[in-house]
């Protein structure tokens, strides 16, 4: 079963302050997060479009044209 609060702290403040957690369209047992962490940088992504911003593809290409990876 997974954690209601969702995290686990880590040693200081620096992560709990400056990092961003994000969860999206989560599923299943511990799935609810209405017992989570009240982290600044801890975010429920509602929408299918900015969970997009965080997938493999945006991160390699990081804003790149279309088709520029396989054309190396």
């Amino acid at each position: 079963m997974v954690n209601p609060a969702g995290w686990s702290v880590w040693e200081g403040e620096f992560p709990s302050k400056t990092l961003y957690y994000g969860e999206y369209s989560n599923q299943g047992p511990g799935a609810g997060a209405g017992k989570r962490v009240k982290w600044p940088g801890y975010h429920v992504i509602t929408s299918a479009n900015e969970a997009m911003k965080f997938t493999v593809a945006e991160l390699i290409q990081g804003g790149m044209a279309e088709g520029y990876w396989s054309c190396l």
